[in-house]
């Protein structure tokens, strides 16, 4: 994934509670399903997010290992 898209991701996350909801069940599902194609090595940094941590403190780290 481009940093562009990356940053797209970012920003939906931000903005859009129910996405954040269904990233919370099922993170690599969600971004498959939303068309956005991540590599491995994003895929891999994506799974090692506490995505039960607040929306504030995963907006610090919005990189989404990038």
């Amino acid at each position: 994934m481009n940093q562009a898209e990356m940053e797209r991701l970012v920003e939906r996350w931000m903005r859009d509670a129910e996405f954040r909801d269904r990233m919370r069940a099922a993170p690599l599902e969600t971004v498959a399903a939303e068309g956005y194609d991540l590599t491995e090595e994003e895929q891999q940094a994506l799974q090692q997010l506490d995505l039960s941590l607040s929306d504030e403190e995963l907006s610090r780290q919005a990189s989404f290992g990038t």
